[in-house]
């Protein structure tokens, strides 16, 4: 009798997927262990640090821009962000980055709250950004970028909803076990009222930017200047013909909940209202249209 060999073969394609799968599950918890373990045993803080943190897409740069035309003489003549302003987990596995950036420093990190000592004592700066306005924004810029084949859905539900998940990293944050000095604010409260948002920030660093630095970063930190300069803002090139052009795609509010169907947007309502609905972050998903209304209201 004739053997299905089709069948067999098919078989064992979806047995060596599901080891696959699982190996690279692995692999992925075992790197976030390690690099918890790198920022407990080998961060040396310093009282003076600013530390943005965010979960990915979530206004980072904008945050770091803000920062910088607020702390120096704004001048663009730096040749990358990250040489002022350096990716925490990238700048402590280097070595002598952050040892050498001149006081105060300020820094990025997408890192887990718990990753985080409880030795830091300099003052953290949390943005947080409409969730699916994140997820639509992190899925393309991958897509873009170097994943050509992704899917939405399982981008949507095994990264974005389960092994990076959104919900617990602003959970986290939010809670704040630690009681670090942490000042929150919106991506969307600091590109629809820069001005407020702004003072409000400067005035958790104990600055006291005049009217000039005030219109400045108006000015610079609007999403039409940086698009001028976003090859100082992305990606450094993974080889010679690839560039980061779509690091800064759009910058929109309320747009992602475009990509969503109403299956997706009701997982995506379950799990907000399960780990986020107590912080009072002022998004509304019940709406037609997600709402933002007064943070902390």
């Amino acid at each position: 009798m004739k053997k299905n060999t089709g069948s067999s073969s098919w078989s064992y394609n979806k047995m060596l997927l599901k080891l696959a799968s699982i190996g690279w599950q692995r692999l992925f918890d075992l790197e976030k262990s390690l690099k918890r373990k790198i920022f407990i045993h080998e961060f040396d803080p310093r009282k003076d640090d600013i530390c943005v943190a965010t979960y990915m897409r979530s206004g980072t740069t904008l945050l770091q821009m803000v920062l910088y035309q607020l702390l120096t003489d704004g001048d663009m003549n730096f040749k990358h962000m990250s040489d002022i302003s350096p990716l925490l987990e990238d700048a402590i596995q280097s070595g002598n980055i952050l040892r050498d950036l001149s006081s105060p420093r300020f820094f990025k990190t997408h890192g887990d709250y718990k990753y985080f000592p409880e030795k830091i004592n300099g003052k953290i700066i949390y943005g947080v950004r409409n969730g699916m306005d994140v997820a639509a924004s992190m899925f393309h810029y991958y897509k873009d970028y170097n994943m050509p084949d992704l899917q939405w859905d399982r981008f949507l539900n095994k990264v974005f909803m389960e092994r990076i998940s959104w919900f617990k990293h602003v959970a986290e944050w939010m809670e704040n076990r630690h009681r670090f000095n942490i000042f929150y604010v919106r991506y969307e409260d600091l590109t629809q009222d820069t001005r407020k948002t702004v003072e409000k920030l400067a005035a958790f660093l104990n600055v006291k930017p005049s009217e000039e630095v005030l219109r400045r970063v108006e000015d610079r930190c609007s999403f039409e200047y940086m698009k001028q300069y976003q090859e100082k803002f992305g990606r450094a090139r993974l080889s010679p013909n690839k560039t980061d052009d779509q690091f800064l795609r759009k910058g929109e509010s309320n747009k992602g909940q475009l990509e969503f169907t109403g299956e997706q947007r009701a997982k995506f309502e379950e799990l907000y209202n399960k780990y986020l609905s107590r912080y009072n972050l002022g998004y509304d998903f019940s709406a037609k249209e997600p709402q933002v209304r007064k943070m902390f209201a």
